[in-house]
């Protein structure tokens, strides 16, 4: 017990080794090779091809760098509500659909069916999967 309370007051961090830095930096090659291939022919074509100033197509891109950073993590919010705005969207709509079907299920109980059978025309599993499929496949 002592052991534990010494190393929450002063917990080791593991550094990344260079062998973790550079897998992770070969990871990003291919990403950063297009986009600076796209900027460099963008940069040619707006200044030999539209006659734009060099001045001010560095300017331009320097702006949509500073509009990038700043819209990214915006962005990566609305996502991540998005996600969570569906998953009670789900949830009220999977509760509707069972409250509006309680007389039916009740019906059936007077008909001689057990539990286990009400669970299963009730709450088809088929459901729950169809509903983890539409939720993660958005995702990619």
């Amino acid at each position: 017990m002592g052991n534990q309370k010494e190393t929450q007051k002063n917990p080791q961090y593991k550094y990344a080794s260079t062998r973790e830095k550079l897998c992770f930096g070969i990871g990003a090659i291919g990403k950063d090779a297009i986009c600076n291939l796209v900027g460099a022919f963008l940069m040619l074509y707006f200044t030999d091809t539209l006659y734009l100033a060099p001045a001010f197509v560095g300017v331009l891109f320097f702006v949509a760098r500073i509009w990038d950073a700043i819209n990214d993590p915006m962005m990566g919010m609305i996502v991540g509500l998005s996600v969570i705005i569906f998953a009670i969207v789900m949830y009220l709509m999977i509760k509707v659909m069972i409250d509006r079907s309680a007389q039916n299920i009740a019906l059936m109980k007077v008909f001689g069916y057990r539990k286990k059978e009400i669970k299963n025309l009730a709450c088809n599993r088929n459901i729950g999967k169809c509903s983890c499929i539409c939720f993660v496949i958005p995702q990619f």
